[in-house]
């Protein structure tokens, strides 16, 4: 595996597979990566201090402020502009397969596999293959397992969605949203600030032939109420973040919005006071496939935020 692939893998695992979605401007000096063994490929070279930001992560990378953190606008180093749609999903089809080995085999997907160029490369040949595309690390390539336990559940119990409007949060390649669509929601927004994340859901939403709108706005915050259900799959990665979008799914629980989390059991939702908030609503076992690709968690689970404390 390559050590561009395998860092997306270990920072998620050791930090939360949310990590790779609205990232929460973490700054680590390169002893404090270095003792913490994450290996972070080439971000030394691509920052502009003494400091190392952790690589943005799809779908959940930006900061409260709305700013990306290691971000140098839509140019590589190599001058190549990689806004254009084409560009991107061409370099998606080429680095991933379509897979459905997974807790929702009923959903086509591309993900990154042994099978794909960018697994085994060599690390300084995968780092260059995204450098010149303009494309950050692949997380957006990757189903991670709360996400995973979250789109099982909708397509378990279509009820919770259908007829309704539905906002998928952090939405990396689109699992939920696409679950949402063929459980019969109204209408579904997947959101993913990540421009590859973005068309990584095009392509898997034509892929399984449903209807999926997409923004690349951030969301958090948004009090307008204009949704039924909010769906978050596996976003609490770090303290401050985890406050920041709680605050906010509290204010949609109390005015009437069904929010949903899928979560494996991050340590930053387990210790978390909106935890009194949460009540478990599904739980299922995770594949070993899954369990070995993240750290050993064996269960993903559905937690439903209730209006009031309890």
């Amino acid at each position: 595996m390559s050590v561009t692939v395998r860092k997306c893998l270990r920072v998620t695992s050791m930090l939360g597979s949310s990590f790779y979605r609205y990232h929460h401007n973490l700054k680590l000096n390169c002893s404090a990566i270095q003792r913490a063994n994450l290996q972070l490929l080439n971000c030394a070279s691509s920052c502009h201090d003494n400091h190392i930001h952790l690589p943005p992560l799809s779908a959940r990378r930006m900061s409260s402020s709305g700013r990306r953190t290691c971000h140098h606008g839509n140019q590589s180093q190599n001058g190549l502009v990689s806004n254009d749609e084409d560009v991107i999903k061409r370099f998606i089809v080429d680095n991933t397969e379509v897979d459905r080995s997974h807790l929702t085999p009923e959903i086509a997907l591309r993900l990154m596999t042994p099978a794909c160029p960018l697994w085994d490369a060599p690390a300084q040949q995968s780092s260059d293959i995204l450098q010149h595309h303009g494309i950050d690390d692949p997380f957006w390539a990757f189903y991670w397992p709360g996400g995973q336990a979250l789109t099982r559940y909708i397509l378990d119990y279509p009820s919770v969605v259908s007829g309704k409007d539905v906002l998928d949060v952090g939405s990396g390649c689109g699992a939920s949203a696409i679950a949402a669509s063929m459980s019969g929601a109204r209408s579904v927004l997947a959101n993913d600030i990540d421009r590859v994340s973005i068309q990584t859901i095009k392509l898997n939403a034509e892929l399984n032939d449903v209807t999926v709108a997409t923004t690349s706005r951030n969301l958090v915050g948004q009090s307008n109420n204009q949704w039924d259900v909010v769906l978050l799959g596996d976003m609490f990665y770090d303290k401050d973040f985890t406050d920041t979008v709680t605050d906010w799914l509290k204010h949609l629980a109390d005015v009437g919005t069904t929010v949903l989390i899928g979560d494996p059991g991050r340590i930053f939702l387990q210790d978390h006071p909106v935890k009194r908030r949460l009540v478990n609503i599904f739980k299922v076992d995770l594949s070993e496939k899954c369990r070995q690709e993240n750290n050993g968690m064996t269960q993903g689970f559905v937690w439903k935020l209730c209006e009031s404390e309890r």
